[in-house]
């Protein structure tokens, strides 16, 4: 069972361990809403979301993660217009190999094991690799780069350590160093589904929204599928079913408590078309 999920559990049986206490003591009694409202406040069970013929299920279940760390090394390295090599310091994750219930949930399934993603947020260029060491192309001026550890079940690692994005200023091909920092900025995109993916036969899609300085008390996330709207208030993956065959687009934006967009250095909001194919792939 999920750690998580466990002390929430624990959490709820101490609360009605001490109504009982209470109880027989005499000294205080803690009337039933009370008990809901807390037990609501560390809700443990998954949100459902039903639109039309869609169903949309929360994903609870997962390793937290929380000591796995992501690190670009970035001393006495210079980076310059056009390739350049890179080299990430993972800990506690293993690129390549593959999550051992990565086949439960029943969708699709990243044959080379967990990966590193790293996307350009601005082109939204992405491009996932299976070591620590890397070539990657970079353009004269600012680059951004996000860099996602992913679990081969496509759900990202949702730990602060497991995502980083960076600035990259390459000045020129001389510069005799390069200014690397991490950037602040508000960033979300989809890990799960790709750009036009193509899932196969019966398969749940799954819908992973990844986030970089998200404070969710303050930030929401509206869904649109197909046309059908829906607001997420966490960035904990999700199980889309009753899709038909065929196209289908999505998209998240980023809003405040209010509904409306909000504005960042780099893009808030992704479009994205994927599709379902008959053929089983048998």
């Amino acid at each position: 069972m999920n750690r998580k999920i466990a002390a929430i559990l624990a959490l709820g049986l101490g609360v009605i361990f001490g109504i009982v206490s209470c109880s027989n003591s005499g000294r205080q009694t803690i009337e039933e809403e009370e008990v809901i409202a807390q037990l609501e406040q560390h809700r443990y069970r998954p949100q459902i979301i039903v639109v039309d013929e869609i169903k949309i299920t929360e994903v609870l279940d997962y390793p937290p993660f929380e000591d796995v760390s992501l690190k670009l090394i970035t001393e006495n390295v210079r980076f310059r217009p056009g390739k350049n090599r890179m080299e990430f310091i993972v800990g506690k994750f293993f690129l390549g190999e593959q999550t051992a219930e990565e086949s439960e949930m029943n969708t699709s399934i990243n044959e080379g094991g967990q990966y590193l993603l790293l996307v350009d947020p601005i082109t939204g260029n992405r491009s996932k690799y299976y070591a620590p060491n890397l070539e990657m192309e970079l353009m004269l001026g600012p680059n951004y780069l996000a860099s996602i550890l992913v679990r081969s079940n496509n759900i990202s690692l949702k730990g602060d350590s497991a995502l980083q994005l960076y600035q990259i200023a390459t000045e020129s091909a001389t510069a005799q160093k390069t200014a690397v920092e991490e950037c602040k900025a508000l960033y979300i995109d989809l890990v799960s589904p790709e750009p036009n993916q193509v899932f196969m036969g019966e398969q749940k899609i799954l819908l992973d929204v990844v986030s970089n300085n998200m404070d969710w008390t303050k930030y929401n996330v509206k869904l649109k599928l197909d046309g059908k709207e829906v607001v997420l208030s966490n960035n904990n993956p999700y199980l889309i079913e009753g899709l038909t065959y065929g196209k289908h687009n999505v998209s998240i934006q980023l809003i405040d408590e209010g509904g409306k967009p909000v504005k960042s250095l780099l893009p808030t909001s992704k479009k994205y078309s994927f599709e379902i194919s008959e053929d089983s792939g048998f």
